[in-house]
């Protein structure tokens, strides 16, 4: 069963069959046409939302920092968007064990692992301020008036 909440505006599948989004190949909703899905135009979109998933996991358990030797493009600018931040420092995360005591300071570029300083890159304040906010999502609608 389903955890998510009932919505009387959704159509169950059934319905779903008879509409005119699923008649046609070129009007059926995207999330329902698997031969869309696997198409090779989609493989980026694929991609994007399979590295999605990790972020949003960190997000729900409440993590605000990761730190590591490097990043993939995706995953960074996916933490970026939600406001965790993304700290690269090779010798820092090489110090770093189970249990290790972190202090990290994104503005000044420094990481402290169990009372060892290490240096990092600072943050770009752009992404500063995307994380002021808790991501993307929000900052957006900050400027836009409608928080």
């Amino acid at each position: 069963m389903s955890k998510r909440p009932s919505d009387p505006t959704l159509l169950s599948t059934q319905q779903m069959a008879n509409t005119t989004q699923m008649a046609s190949p070129s009007f059926r909703l995207p999330v329902l046409d698997p031969d869309f899905l696997i198409g090779d135009s989609m493989r980026g979109v694929r991609f994007m939302l399979e590295y999605a998933k990790p972020e949003e996991a960190l997000r729900a358990w409440g993590v605000r920092a990761v730190l590591g030797h490097s990043f993939a493009r995706i995953f960074r600018r996916n933490c970026v968007n939600l406001g965790i931040a993304v700290v690269e420092a090779p010798d820092a995360a090489a110090a770093a064990t189970d249990g290790s005591r972190l202090r990290i300071d994104t503005e000044a570029g420094e990481v402290d692992v169990d009372g060892t300083r290490y240096d990092a890159a600072p943050t770009a304040p752009l992404v500063a301020e995307l994380q002021a906010a808790g991501g993307l999502v929000p900052w957006t609608a900050e400027r836009a008036g409608t928080r």
